[in-house]
């Protein structure tokens, strides 16, 4: 049945959609439950059809009716259902009110848990998260107490998880000063400068990239220096050149120090000037590789 809605669905405009579903006041949990029958094709039609349908009605209605429902499908083994409801939960986001409603039907918290699972799902998750720290109820909510705990103990379980949070982090903090500030009180800045000191290069040159991110923006790169980190990555950068992964790592940290020097040129060359004579060298890294 849902395969002969779907070519029928896709001839008809949003508005039109609307305007069917508000009229006739359909429901559609007998097609949310189609992703519970273990039928790899049903659960796949289900997801079109109600991706189609859910991004047709308004976003409150969506949230008044099927809150149970996207629960479940946060719960949901398959990855197409768990980005079906997160994307739902994205249209929320940054609203105040629902995103007020999102923290209240107690929505964000199992929409985190998927930062451990399919990566795909995890960027939207990561996009989801951002996109609420922009309201000042979500913003509040990643910022403690019950989401920090959360988000360190999704750390702790590997290196992986640990980037994904990580970068979920760096892009809560890079909206503004006060995100920045939010994202430090809660202690979830730390576990990314100590991953300069890891004996895992490839997480250390993770790091680097997800620190050039942060340093873009003028509160970031205060942050970064008032902390050190800058000191830390220039010291790294200078010892990076005798580093069996030299070609790898140098490359990372000469990015990072040559956003600045866009930005502060004459302050950048004077404070490190390692940064300078890694420029130079970085062709000559990398040659082997090409």
């Amino acid at each position: 049945m849902l395969e002969s809605v779907r070519p029928a669905l896709g001839k008809l405009s949003r508005q039109e959609l609307a305007t069917g579903l508000a009229g006739q006041n359909i429901d559609l949990v007998p097609i949310f439950d189609c992703l519970n029958s273990g039928d790899a094709a049903l659960e796949r039609a289900g997801c079109e059809v109600l991706t189609r349908l859910l991004g047709a009605l308004d976003p409150v209605l969506v949230l008044e009716r099927y809150t149970g429902l996207m629960l479940k499908g946060l719960a949901h083994p398959s990855p197409k259902v768990q980005s079906l409801v997160v994307g739902q939960l994205a249209r929320s986001a940054q609203d105040e009110d629902l995103a007020s409603q999102l923290v209240k039907k107690e929505l964000v918290a199992p929409a985190l848990d998927l930062m451990a699972g399919d990566l795909a799902v995890a960027a939207e998750v990561t996009s989801l998260a951002v996109s609420l720290a922009e309201t000042s109820v979500g913003l509040a909510t990643l910022r403690g107490p019950f989401v920090p705990k959360q988000l360190q103990e999704l750390m702790s379980r590997d290196s992986v998880i640990q980037l994904r949070v990580l970068e979920l982090v760096v892009g809560v903090a890079v909206l503004s000063e006060l995100h920045l500030e939010a994202m430090v009180a809660a202690s979830l800045l730390l576990p990314l400068t100590s991953l300069l000191h890891t004996e895992d290069c490839l997480a250390t040159l993770s790091a680097v990239e997800l620190l050039v991110t942060l340093a873009l923006p003028p509160h970031g790169q205060k942050y970064l220096e008032s902390g050190g980190v800058m000191t830390r990555m220039a010291k790294l950068l200078e010892d990076g050149q005798n580093h069996p992964l030299a070609s790898i790592l140098v490359p990372g940290l000469v990015k990072f120090f040559g956003n600045l020097a866009h930005t502060r040129p004459r302050q950048t060359l004077c404070q490190y000037p390692t940064f300078v004579r890694s420029e130079e060298h970085t062709s000559e890294l990398q040659s082997p590789l090409q």
